[in-house]
């Protein structure tokens, strides 16, 4: 029974709203209608919000002379006064409060909003150019597409309710077989679809010529859409690709951090060179080992080669003598092996330097690590 009930009663508040008498229990004094709030400065936007709230409610036709006022001795008189009353009620509230004040005494919601009309409502003429100027001058600069999009949308809406395409009212469009109102409707589209495309950033401007070259051009809703899709990929491909300044503090940290390891090396080939030019042979005269290490005193070793190779066309006797930047010989002698070797890079260096490369590239990689085969 209780279903029942708050069925009956849903259905009674639908049919109810067919009546324009009708008042719900839910409508006060206290509504607001619409969702804007008029400040003296927007009237058009804030006259269309209350339009529409009030076509919701069936309530239109109190303000735009559909529904007058009946005699007083009509029957209806008193539902008309007291919706008239209500509505005027709503319109006030959505009013600033010192423009409400000044409207208090209007004798019916259809003289109240043709006061405010009269008071606020600009001419068409300086409107229209205003619109049309911002419009020309609007450039996405650093708003995102969507937007860049919106806001060219809102000055298109507003030109449409000043200066839409006139409406026939003789019929002839009934009879019309040339489909004019159509073509208009793709003039006003393209134009639009170039309003759109000349205010887009200079980074889309590939994107732009490849929806010029389309045949037959998309409306400007389908080229919003595509050009939204190259933004969404172009943010992807910023947050996967480093900066050209983070990649140099990354390559000048690294640099300063394997600078130790190299200059080690080479101060310490430098030593040991400097320290074999220092000796010198008072048997051969040669530089680079001394008396005691002479080979021609102490005998060759076993795996030493006295005799000239070949490679290619080039005749060279191998480790028998060498010369410095002076042009003075010297010779390397096995109690030079041990500084030779360290002259050779040693491999825990090489380890180090190679860890160090490994961890600078998976920095600038965003921390993911990357698979290398084989030992370092």
């Amino acid at each position: 029974m209780a279903e029942a009930g708050k069925e009956g009663e849903k259905q009674k508040e639908v049919i109810g709203y067919q009546d324009p008498y009708y008042l719900s229990t839910a409508d006060n004094h206290t509504m607001q209608v619409g969702a804007m709030i008029f400040n003296g400065g927007n009237y058009l936007n804030w006259s269309r919000s209350a339009k529409m709230g009030l076509a919701s409610k069936n309530k239109l036709g109190y303000i735009n002379g559909k529904l007058p006022r009946p005699k007083a001795d009509a029957p209806e008189y008193f539902k008309w006064d007291r919706n008239d009353n209500m509505v005027r009620c709503w319109i006030l509230k959505s009013l600033k409060e010192n423009i409400a004040g000044s409207l208090m005494n209007m004798k019916s919601a259809k003289d109240l909003w043709d006061e405010i009309a009269e008071r606020y409502a600009q001419s068409n003429a300086p409107q229209i150019y205003q619109l049309k100027k911002e419009l020309n001058d609007l450039e996405q600069d650093e708003m995102s597409v969507c937007d860049y999009y919106c806001k060219l949308k809102s000055y298109w809406d507003q030109l449409d309710d000043l200066e839409g395409i006139p409406e026939c009212n003789c019929g002839a469009l009934l009879k019309c077989s040339c489909d004019i109102e159509k073509k208009l409707l793709q003039m006003q589209e393209r134009g639009r679809l170039n309003d759109f495309l000349m205010g887009l950033n200079g980074k889309y401007e590939n994107m732009r010529g490849n929806i010029l070259g389309m045949d037959p051009l998309p409306s400007v809703n389908r080229a919003y859409h595509l050009v939204q899709q190259i933004e969404l990929q172009k943010q992807m491909t910023d947050c996967f690709q480093p900066s050209s300044e983070t990649s140099a503090l990354a390559v000048n940290r690294h640099s300063k951090s394997l600078g130790p390891l190299i200059n080690f090396q080479k101060k310490d080939y430098k030593k040991i060179r400097m320290e074999k030019l220092g000796k010198k042979c008072e048997y051969c005269g040669m530089k680079g080992h001394l008396q005691e290490e002479c080979y021609k005193l102490i005998g060759y070793p076993a795996d030493w080669n006295k005799k000239p190779r070949e490679k290619g066309n080039m005749k060279y006797v191998a480790n028998v003598g060498k010369q410095d930047d002076e042009g003075n010989m010297y010779q390397d002698t096995p109690f030079d092996e041990g500084k030779e070797e360290a002259r050779k890079q040693d491999p825990t260096l090489i380890s180090a330097i190679v860890q160090q490369v490994m961890k600078a590239m998976n920095e600038s990689c965003g921390g993911q690590s990357s698979n290398f085969a084989g030992p370092y």
